[in-house]
């Protein structure tokens, strides 16, 4: 079905959203074309489609698809459910990045797949940043990597009372 905007009368036009759907608009299936199961996890805020469901240590949501029984059962990250199911499949090599910056946001416009140069890009916000919460300064001595993320020493020494009594010596 057509509808006409010549006879719709004036258009109100919205302020523009933080991040710009439109300049990234793509052939889109629709909201309701996404499984039952999938669409009673996902709470519609403003713009942003909010995954209710599980979610990774790292803050993503994740879900399973397939079959236990079948031994075709796997975890995958809701976003990138939502991009393959809506959208289109991700190109190999290529990561989903969100565009509105909310980890849990499922709504396929916006996500967009990028490099994976490009999503450590975009994501540098964190890697400004001198100082922990806390207020010590990430360098050198006080910094540590764990699984990608950077951790202060001082902040788990006090964490941790008595860690140090309880380590062992370092051989030289």
């Amino acid at each position: 079905m057509l509808i006409s905007t010549a006879d719709s009368g004036p258009r109100r036009s919205r302020p523009p959203e933080p991040h710009d759907t439109r300049r990234y608009e793509l052939p889109m299936r629709t909201y309701s074309t996404l499984p039952r199961r999938f669409r009673s996890k996902i709470r519609r805020s403003g713009s942003c489609w909010i995954w209710q469901g599980a979610k990774t240590s790292t803050g993503y949501g994740h879900l399973s698809v397939g079959s236990k029984p079948a031994g075709t059962r796997r975890f995958v990250k809701a976003h990138r459910f939502a991009y393959e199911a809506l959208i289109a499949p991700i190109p190999s090599g290529f990561q989903i990045d969100h565009r509105c910056r909310t980890l849990l946001c499922v709504n396929p416009a916006h996500l967009e797949p990028v490099s994976a140069k490009e999503n450590a890009r975009r994501g540098l916000t964190n890697v400004r940043k001198t100082h922990c919460p806390q207020g010590h300064p990430y360098d050198t001595g006080n910094t540590y990597m764990n699984q990608g993320r950077r951790y202060c020493r001082e902040c788990s020494r006090l964490a941790t009372p008595g860690k140090e009594a309880r380590r062992k010596p370092r051989k030289r």
